[in-house]
């Protein structure tokens, strides 16, 4: 009965397959089940990877365990997979390309390259150094002999996971690299000559990661990781060729991330013929791991994911995916299933992208690799495939995976044997892409936008537009208006329809094989081309001009944007005039001009404005008259000077000399500079601070230093100075710009030293400020000092240093402190004399600091510093009896001897040394009451009055005492004469 079930199971089977069978047209149909390795022994070939080449020739490599040490073994196909080794149509010849003669250490999970110049490179993890690390060996006869191993070199620490693949000819390596803190993801490039590049790293982040995985096109690579933190997640990032020679990364981004309940791994990518970039990966979720799949286009869209079907939905186990696309735009998927006790490889394809597995074009049918098992004692081990790498070879799919169906002991649990398995999948004949929908988003008279859904097909070319005026019509080459070849643009104007017409338009889209297929038809309608409106806005009637005159008025135009222009003309001239603006009608149509009449003569003006579609006849309209007029020019106004200080001419001008000049008019302090106002000392162009004052016409030439004596000096004024309406300087009274000179001659160096200039002035200012004097001659500085230059606080003298700039003969004074809220006195006295030897003018002023309002309170307790014994301290401000204890710590603020309580108690104060006072006039003082420990507030208590009542009672006592003694030897002396 068992042998029957059986049976039927495995009718059904083949029943299952038969429709594949039969396709013996399919140039892959024959490759069934073949087995790669030709290791007739039961030890374990796994982690295959392949390279395919132009010409069809597979080549793989896969980790080997036949002389009971890892190494990496090769094997090639020349016939599409059906036949591996020499070609000769039997599976022999597996070579092995790394050289360990002592087979001592392990070499695994290998990764093969051809380069444009056809060197054959495998890449492994090798143990020989201790930590893992990446060695490579080459071949450059097809793969015949190899080369010695040659490490990879890089980072130290454990190098694993390495995969290579090819970009224009290149080879790319990329590898996990450990760090601190995890391990990153480097890589490196083998040029055609054999050279390395350099070593760059790619991610961003040191992290627990596994699972990586390349797929190369020939523009760029895209890495995809998993990164196992607190949130498993697929990483993926992708590096164009030319990021790639200069060692950038843009960084990587999060592809997937697990569900809340399970994880995300083993990433599988492909790129398809056209660029797409397709990916698959599994995910454990409740228990039940599954397969899903995205597509990234070549301009940046991602779809996805979607989940990879069985037919069987309560399969629980389906792992181990891969995913290729044809040229045709079919996807296929492989993928690993457990079905009751058995692992099968399965595979699926879909000719559209799908949304979700409830669309039956997605995967709606499986095949499954290799046999079923004909007893049902066959365990679990027996079965157990998995490790599926899909590829394409000539357009066709083909995938690869570890297969255990040799197991030596099938009833344990765990395979002890595995070998490589490929198979092929029948090629998908290639369908028309999908239709899309098709909208009308808005109509002109003359235009129409439309829009539609964006085409997933992978094998996308273009969209084509076709237009026709007939309902029904059969879409062609001569309705043909527009071809969009970018997938992302969904969007396209139609231009240069007729109005008032009824347009039929299908959109199509084309595939890479020239399949069209059409969207329905739709229809619109142009409308009627409406003519422009003009509406005036200002001026609304005549109008008298000058210089100028803000013209306003709005165009609407409801189907173009009308071009606009505006015509003037001259009373008795003949239309249209002059054009004097054009305009494209504006943002809600509103247009402002400012018309210039200046250089109009006298008379009436018309302004017309004119509104031109293009399709309907100009809209016209004119504005009210403007009448010009320009107002005979005034007589000129030119700047004058009315006087200078000291007088032009002076032959003896001190020299500490600031020159004054008063102008007629109010002057334009910007046209006031040194090219305008020139200073010469001797033949000596001289510099000079210039400032105009508050009225406008008094300008301030100040040299700035002493002048030498007994010299010629020049001051000269140029018309570029000038009034504030803009006349300029007639300084010669000509009637027209002209400069003006004035000369000057300084005098002997006798003058006494006088006070020109002094600070600070005022009540506020700042304790840290210093004392500045500027006199008229130079002085003698070895007569500056205290009791020559007073600073006073009332009677007390501040010291102070001062320095003395001898070019304008400025003396500052630096005082050693001054206090805040205190005037200041400062006095010149005649002792102060100048380098003549003549004594100085005397001078004095005050001045005033800011209050203690303004100092600062460094421990914020509202008491300023100066004013606070501790200032640094917020709880105590100040100490009465400096005895540098706080009056709020001190016990005795006044440090008279008396606690503070006990003069608080009796009526004293506690800030006061009263001591030595008497407060009830007992003739004891406080400090005697407070010893005695009486009441300095009662004149009853005081110490002689304590010394009175215990006088008295100790001669009572004594009495007492006395009077005692006394009865005792009466007593006694009866006593004896009692005995007696």
């Amino acid at each position: 009965m068992k042998r029957t079930i059986t049976m039927l199971i495995a009718f059904g089977i083949i029943l299952q397959l038969y429709p594949f069978m039969a396709g013996a047209t399919d140039p892959l149909l024959g490759i069934r089940d073949v087995r790669v390795n030709d290791d007739e022994s039961f030890f374990d070939q796994g982690r295959a990877d392949w390279f395919v080449t132009e010409q069809g020739y597979i080549y793989m490599v896969w980790e080997d365990f036949r002389e009971t040490y890892w190494s990496i073994f090769l094997s090639r196909s020349f016939d599409g997979g059906r036949t591996w080794g020499d070609g000769d149509g039997n599976n022999n010849n597996d070579i092995n390309v790394v050289d360990d003669p002592t087979g001592l250490y392990s070499h695994r999970d290998p990764s093969i390259a051809i380069a444009s110049n056809s060197t054959i490179y495998v890449f492994w993890q090798d143990s020989r150094e201790g930590p893992w690390r990446i060695y490579y060996s080459f071949s450059k006869n097809g793969g015949m002999n190899w080369s010695a191993s040659v490490p990879l070199g890089g980072p130290e620490g454990n190098q694993t996971e390495v995969i290579s693949r090819v970009v224009n000819g290149t080879i790319w390596i990329c590898w996990l690299q450990e760090l601190d803190g995890g391990r990153g993801v480097y890589m490196t490039h083998i040029s055609n000559n054999g050279s390395l590049g350099e070593f760059f790293r790619v991610d961003t982040r040191a992290s627990e990661k596994a699972g990586l995985f390349m797929a190369s096109s020939d523009k760029e690579v895209s890495l995809f990781w998993e990164e196992n933190g607190e949130n498993r997640t697929i990483r993926w990032t992708s590096l164009r060729e030319e990021m790639l020679f200069r060692g950038e990364a843009e960084g990587e981004q999060i592809l997937v991330q697990s569900p809340n309940t399970g994880y995300v791994a083993d990433p599988f990518a492909s790129y398809d013929p056209h660029g797409n970039l397709l990916v698959a990966y599994e995910q454990e979720s409740y228990g039940m791991l599954m397969v899903y799949y995205m597509i990234i286009y070549p301009d940046g869209v991602s779809v996805g994911p979607y989940r990879i079907r069985t037919p069987s939905l309560n399969v629980t186990y389906q792992a181990d995916p891969s995913i290729v696309a044809d040229s045709g735009g079919n996807i296929y998927f492989f993928w690993a299933v457990g079905e009751d006790v058995n692992h099968l490889i399965k595979g699926g394809w879909t000719s559209k992208v799908g949304e979700e597995a409830t669309d039956v074009r997605i995967i709606d049918w499986t095949i499954m690799m290799g046999p079923r098992p004909t007893e049902p004692q066959y365990t679990y081990a027996m079965m157990a495939r998995g490790e599926t790498s899909a590829f394409l070879v000539k357009d066709a799919p083909l995938v690869l995976w570890e297969d255990s169906r040799d197991d030596p002991n099938p009833s344990k649990p765990e395979p002890e044997n595995s070998d490589i398995y490929v198979n092929g999948y029948p090629k998908r004949p290639d369908l028309p892409p999908e239709a899309v929908s098709l909208t009308v988003d808005s109509v002109g008279w003359d235009r129409a936008f439309l829009r539609w859904e964006r085409c997933m097909d992978l094998d996308f070319s273009s969209y084509v537009v076709y237009l026709s005026i007939q309902e029904g019509f059969s879409p062609g080459p001569a309705f043909e208006v527009a071809r969009v070849e970018r997938r992302g643009v969904t969007t396209i104007n139609i231009t240069d329809l007729e109005m008032n017409t009824t347009y039929y338009v299908r959109l199509g889209v084309e595939d890479a094989a020239g399949h069209i297929n059409l969207s329905e038809e739709v229809s619109f309608t142009t409308p009627i081309n409406r003519p422009p409106r003009i509406t005036l806005i200002s001026p609304l009637e005549e109008i008298t001009v000058d210089r100028e005159v803000e013209i306003l008025f709005s165009v609407f135009d409801p189907d173009d944007d009308a071009e606009v222009t505006l015509y003037l003309r001259k009373g008795g001239e003949q239309p249209p005039g002059e054009v004097v603006g054009r305009f494209r009608e504006g943002e809600e149509g509103l247009i402002n001009f400012t018309l210039n009449t200046s250089s109009l003569s006298n008379g009436t003006y018309l302004l017309q404005v004119v509104a031109s579609d293009g399709v309907n006849p100009p809209v016209r309209e004119d504005f009210p008259l403007i009448t010009v007029y320009h107002p005979p020019p005034e007589p000129p106004r030119y700047l004058n000077v009315l006087t200078v200080s000291p007088a032009p001419g002076s032959s003896d001008i001190p020299l500490r000399t600031i020159f004054r000049v008063v102008f007629s008019r109010e002057v334009n302090p910007n046209t006031v500079t040194t090219d305008t106002v020139l200073l010469n000392v001797g033949e000596t162009p001289a510099e000079a601070d210039l400032r105009i004052l508050d009225d406008n016409v008094t300008l301030i030439v100040d040299p700035g230093v002493l002048l030498p004596p007994h010299t010629d000096c020049s001051l000269t004024l140029l018309p570029g100075i000038e009034s504030s309406d803009g006349w300029p300087l007639d300084g010669r009274g000509l009637r027209e710009p002209s400069a003006v000179t004035f000369t000057f001659r300084t005098g002997a160096d006798d003058d006494r030293p006088a006070v020109l200039h002094h600070s600070p002035l005022g009540i506020m200012v700042h304790p840290q400020t210093e004392i500045v004097l500027e006199f008229s001659t130079w002085i003698d500085t070895s007569t500056v000092g205290r009791g020559v230059i007073l600073l006073k606080a009332g009677a007390v003298e501040v010291p102070y240093t001062f320095t003395y700039d001898a070019n304008v003969s400025r003396l500052i004074l630096h005082p050693s402190s001054l206090e805040f809220s205190t005037t200041y006195h400062v006095i010149i006295t005649r002792d102060l004399l100048g380098i003549n030897g003549l004594p100085a003018e005397e001078f004095q002023w005050n001045f005033t600091t800011l209050p203690y309002s303004y100092a600062p309170d460094s421990d914020h307790d509202g008491y300023p510093d100066p004013l606070d014994d501790f200032p640094n301290d917020p709880t105590e401000w100040i100490d009465t009896d400096s005895d540098g204890i706080g009056d709020n710590s001190d016990d005795d603020d006044d440090g008279d001897g008396m606690p503070d309580k006990w003069e608080k108690r009796y009526g004293l104060n506690p800030l006061l040394d009263d001591a030595e006072e008497d407060l009830d006039g007992d003739g004891y003082s406080n400090i005697e009451e407070y010893r005695e420990g009486t009441d300095p507030k009662d004149p009853s208590s005081h110490p002689g009055a304590t010394n009175w009542v215990l006088w008295v009672v100790v001669l009572i006592v004594v009495t007492i005492a006395a009077v005692v003694a006394m009865v005792a030897l009466a007593r006694r002396k009866e006593h004896e004469r009692w005995w007696e």
